[in-house]
């Protein structure tokens, strides 16, 4: 078994398993423009939170076993552009009911691709010392880009109406 150990790969497994703390710090701050833009009380934007955490949670038990059917590269591809997709959704919904269900599957897709990050680390990874090793090295990492580039990438779209639509769509583009 071909085992990669690039530096571009342990930059990608590192930011794609930000996206899904990234999506939700990136998302917070925008809370009271959405309950103004979508006239929605404060509980029920809250409730997208919560949506979101609890998708998080659900997809995590099915992504495992079917990457461990069908391979970890083609379901985290099809995770990446399922959350692009549903993401963008986000970005046009409607209403705080349409929000609230989209944030749930946009939580179902960002579950399979960070765990699925995770699992290719520990795939690539040998013996007991090499993945506490990676671990320790890529939790370092991963706090550390994921402060530095939240504080920098919320700054970007702090003005004008729509905020978190813009939010929304940023993280598309990261």
């Amino acid at each position: 078994m071909k085992r990669p150990r690039t530096l571009s790969l342990a930059l990608l497994l590192s930011f794609l398993s930000t996206l899904g703390p990234f999506s939700l710090d990136m998302y917070l701050p925008s809370l009271p423009d959405i309950g103004l833009d979508l006239h929605a009380s404060t509980l029920q934007v809250q409730l997208t939170i919560s949506s979101y955490l609890f998708g998080s949670a659900v997809g995590q038990i099915f992504y495992g076993p079917v990457s461990d059917r069908l391979g970890r590269r083609p379901v985290l591809l099809w995770a990446l552009v399922f959350y692009a997709i549903i993401t963008t959704s986000c970005a046009v919904a409607p209403s705080v009911g349409a929000l609230i269900t989209l944030r749930f599957v946009q939580g179902v897709g960002v579950a399979g691709i960070m765990a699925l990050a995770r699992a290719t680390v520990r795939d690539i990874s040998s013996g007991v010392r090499a993945g506490r090793d990676d671990a320790i090295k890529r939790r370092h990492l991963l706090e550390n880009l994921r402060f530095q580039a939240n504080g920098i990438f919320a700054k970007t779209v702090e003005g004008g109406g729509n905020r978190f639509r813009a939010r929304l769509i940023l993280l598309l583009s990261r």
